[in-house]
């Protein structure tokens, strides 16, 4: 098991239904891949962990990268983990 954790800014900031949008969208692509974790958008930033296998983990952050939706996306850390921290979260 795995954890990532990055931060970054948005390029415009999200109204209430954009951030529902892309948390449903993100629920269902991590619930597929057995990804878990938590987005934080406060003031136009995000954070966001992630936890699930290594390799899946990094593709999908290789992926979070290339989004046109944020810049400045900041690994600030990563990390092998026996156990989930958010066990429930993205998964169906």
């Amino acid at each position: 098991m795995y954890t990532l954790t990055y931060e970054s800014k948005a390029t415009q900031k999200l109204t209430f239904d954009q951030m529902e949008t892309l948390l449903e969208k993100a629920r269902t692509k991590n619930s597929e891949n057995s990804i878990t974790g938590c987005l934080i958008y406060y003031s136009g930033n995000f954070i966001q962990i992630l936890e699930g296998e290594e390799a899946i983990v990094k593709s999908l952050y290789q992926e979070i990268e290339k989004d046109r939706r944020h810049t400045d996306v900041h690994l600030f850390s990563e990390d092998g983990i026996t156990e989930r921290t958010f066990p429930n979260w993205g998964m169906a």
